[in-house]
């Protein structure tokens, strides 16, 4: 049931039921009161800076305090007072007391200010309530553009939302209000609550009290800088933010240009255009010198020989300077009327010494910095100070360079001998190799020998070496000349280890088709293909397979199923192959080792010599190998069946032979050209030609197998390879 109420203000003494209120009397800046950055007042907001006090000055305690979403730093009860540490910018406060009610939202008359220090004087009482009859009470609510504009009503303050709301429940009577915001014109009124049955509403919209200043860029005014009421604001083109409604001082600063002042007016929502005429206050000028001096401005470097470019009214240094001369200085006022203008500078004074050039021989060429200044002997009388390249040069001499420096006032004295040869040292591959040098003999021993400037023949010969010859040409940058000879290439060699002989043959580098060529036909497999160009260089191969006599001279055993001292050894593994190389390169010295698979196949086709056969050495297996049909179930002594085109026995049947490389069933297809090496990693090595076991088709020079480096079968052997 809606009743009246009628309010009577009595204090504490009274006995009664009532209630109790606290209001604001007064707050105020303390300008003197330095307690908010004394030691023991100073606190530090959330932002990190000094927080404001408030000295709320009441007789009364248990005070709670809410800053809303900047919150309160710190409270402190003193005597007859409670200080309140606030962050600099908070504009309202609500205070609660258990027994006194609350103020809420009470904002503040000026602004709070960091580190400083204010006073807040409390009234409170207690009210007693009488109830005489039916209360008559309405919703007087607001609606506010723009939302962040402050409501005051009766003289109170009312907390505005975020959607610029505002309500509460008020006696019937008639309240005066005020709305304000920034840069919008205040706006004031009254309005009378009676209707018992609908909420009483106001709607509030602030007229503008701002407007904008615009400055459009143009190509003269583009880049400068404006400035209203003495602040950039930005740089042409620009829009300033929202300026309150009326004058306005604009000035525009752009270099070379006079500056442009003007007083303006904003009138609410509009923008004000300003499109000034500036004033040039600078010519374009061209500075020139002739000479290849610097020109400078005010000390500071434009260019060489000439230089354009805008100079501001005013007066100007202008400067030419040239390493080793007397600079050239003029004062010059310039003005916008000389705009286009070319001002003439004066070419800086060389600083000279002098120089006399002797030589031996005489009548040289004299070259000074790369430009010829006659014959020696020479005088010259000036010549620019400082560092300088001397170049004397004639036939069948060797130059003569030096870098001179010549100093004011003194005579530099040059006196050069030309040297017509110089000491070349001869070096050889060959140390017992013979020397001739322009057709006479001369010994190694002696390493240098002085020739004269131009060309020499060169020849030298050594027992089992390729006759070396060529002509070189001694000039003054000659030091030394290598001489490469090459060994003899001979078609086989012969080597005995431990009594036992074994010849390898030449086969000479060269291109071929490795993989399955047309002779091949359906019997090829797919690994290998494609058919793919190989180029390799030279290298000696195994006339035969290593025998089992061989093997047993190095290694003292015989790991053969089937024994003949003149039967290829078999039942070795790759990796026992690698300690009989071991063993065979340090009794020999050179560097035996496994064919690669390109080698290999290049020497079972004849290599240069090759006449395309299916088989090493003919389409005929039964004339070159010992293979299923006709091996009997056994290995045969090396050499019974026909050569092939190099003079090679066995490359197809009597055993399987290892290669060097890491099987690839798709290595083929990316090979490189030249002397392959096979894959870089792999689980088993390459073994090429059929054996004693094998069909036809497994003894062809293109097929490819493969078996672990550890395994062996009664039918793996080799032949050995020694690269050039």
């Amino acid at each position: 049931m809606k009743k009246y109420l009628l309010f009577s203000i009595f204090f504490l003494s009274f006995l009664g039921a009532y209630a109790q209120s606290i209001s604001v009397k007064s707050f105020r800046a303390l300008p003197m009161d330095m307690t908010a950055s004394s030691k023991e007042g100073k606190r530090i907001d959330q932002n990190g800076n000094v927080a404001a006090l408030i000295k709320v000055v009441t007789n009364e305690s248990n005070f709670v305090f809410e800053g809303g979403t900047l919150g309160i730093v710190d409270t402190k009860q003193q005597v007859s007072e409670v200080w309140v540490w606030v962050p600099r910018g908070l504009r309202k406060i609500t205070i609660k007391h258990p027994q006194l009610g609350q103020l809420r939202d009470y904002f503040f008359p000026i602004e709070i200010e960091a580190e400083r220090t204010y006073e807040m004087v409390l009234t409170t009482a207690k009210i007693v309530i009488n109830v005489k009859e039916e209360v008559r009470e309405q919703y007087l609510a607001f609606q506010i553009t723009p939302p962040d504009a402050m409501l005051e009503v009766n003289d109170q303050m009312w907390s505005v939302s975020a959607e610029g709301t505002a309500r509460k429940l008020v006696d019937f009577g008639t309240y005066t209000y005020r709305v304000q915001a920034l840069n919008y014109h205040a706006e004031a009124g009254k309005i009378t609550v009676n209707d018992p049955e609908n909420t009483q509403k106001v709607m509030v919209a602030l007229k503008p009290n701002f407007g904008w200043i615009e400055v459009p860029g143009n190509n003269l005014l583009q880049g400068a800088a404006v400035y209203i009421d003495n602040t950039l604001v930005g740089k042409v083109p620009c829009k300033s933010e929202a300026l309150k409604s009326g004058q306005h001082n604009v000035r525009i600063l752009k270099d070379l240009y006079e500056p442009y002042s003007v007083t303006v007016t904003v009138n609410d929502e509009e923008t004000t255009r300003i499109e000034p005429d500036l004033t040039a206050n600078f010519a374009r000028v061209t500075l020139q010198v002739d000479a290849d001096a610097e020109i400078w401005v005010n000390d500071e470097r434009k260019g060489v020989r000439t230089w354009t470019g805008n100079l501001e009214s005013g007066n100007y240094k202008l400067e030419c300077r040239l390493t080793n001369h007397e600079n050239t200085t003029v004062r010059k006022e310039i003005t916008s009327k000389m705009n286009g203008e070319t001002i003439q500078l004066e070419v800086p004074k060389p600083i000279c010494g002098s120089l006399n050039i002797e030589s031996t021989p005489d009548f040289t060429k004299i070259f000074i910095d790369g430009k010829p200044m006659g014959e020696t002997p020479k005088l010259i009388k000036e010549i620019i100070i400082g560092q300088h390249e001397l170049r004397l040069t004639k036939e069948g001499y060797a130059d003569y360079t030096e870098t001179i420096t010549v100093v004011k006032g003194e005579r530099k004295q040059v006196t050069a001998t030309l040297s017509n040869g110089r000491e070349v040292q001869f070096t050889c591959n060959v140390p017992n190799a013979q020397l001739e040098i322009d057709g006479k003999t001369v010994s190694f021993s002696n390493g240098s020998y002085l020739l004269t400037y131009g060309s020499h023949s060169v020849r030298a010969t050594a027992a089992d070496y390729q006759e070396y010859t060529a002509t070189i040409s001694v000039t003054e940058s000659s030091r030394s000349h290598s001489i490469a000879m090459q060994p003899l290439r001979k078609d086989e060699e012969t080597f005995t280890v431990n009594g036992v002989s074994f010849t390898m043959k030449l086969v000479e580098g060269g291109t071929f088709q490795m993989g399955v060529t047309k002779e091949q036909g359906s019997d090829a497999f797919d690994s290998e293909k494609p058919v793919h160009n190989v180029t390799l260089s030279d290298y000696y191969i195994g006339e035969t397979e290593v025998t089992q006599a061989l093997w047993k001279a190095l290694m003292g055993d015989n790991p053969s199923f089937f024994k003949g001292d003149n039967l290829p050894v078999e039942k070795v593994s790759w990796n026992d192959i690698q300690d009989f190389l071991r063993i065979l390169n340090q009794k020999t010295g050179k560097n035996f080792r496994l064919p690669t698979e390109a080698e290999w196949e290049y020497a079972a086709r004849g290599g240069r010599k090759s006449k395309g056969y299916k088989f090493a050495g003919s389409n005929r297996i039964e004339d070159v190998a010992w293979y299923s049909d006709n091996s009997g179930g056994k290995t045969h002594a090396v050499k019974t069946k026909s050569p092939n085109e190099l003079g090679l026995y066995d490359m197809s049947g009597n055993v399987c032979e290892w290669c060097q490389d890491w099987y690839g069933g798709d290595y083929y297809g990316k090979s490189p050209s030249a002397s392959p090496q096979g894959p870089s990693s792999g689980s088993s090595r390459v073994l090429r030609n059929g054996g004693w076991r094998n069909i036809a088709r497994s003894c062809r020079v293109s097929d490819r197998n493969s078996l672990d480096p550890g395994w062996f079968i009664n039918g793996s052997g080799f032949r050995l390879c020694l690269p050039q």
